[in-house]
């Protein structure tokens, strides 16, 4: 999956569902080593990408 962000989200907002009701809304700024990091208001959040449910581009 890092390869594909990589190559197909890097730079665009998406929404990252974790779990059934945890959504995360932010722009990818990075994907390796199986850890997402999104910037939401200026902060990254970085994600576990094993964790993600799926992905939905904004």
């Amino acid at each position: 999956m890092d390869k594909f962000i990589s190559e197909h989200l890097l730079h665009k907002k998406i929404d990252v569902f974790i779990e059934e009701n945890q959504v995360l809304t932010g722009v990818v700024v990075a994907s390796a080593d199986k850890v997402l990091t999104i910037q939401v208001d200026g902060k990254y959040i970085y994600i576990n990408i094993n964790q993600v449910k799926y992905i939905m581009e904004r």
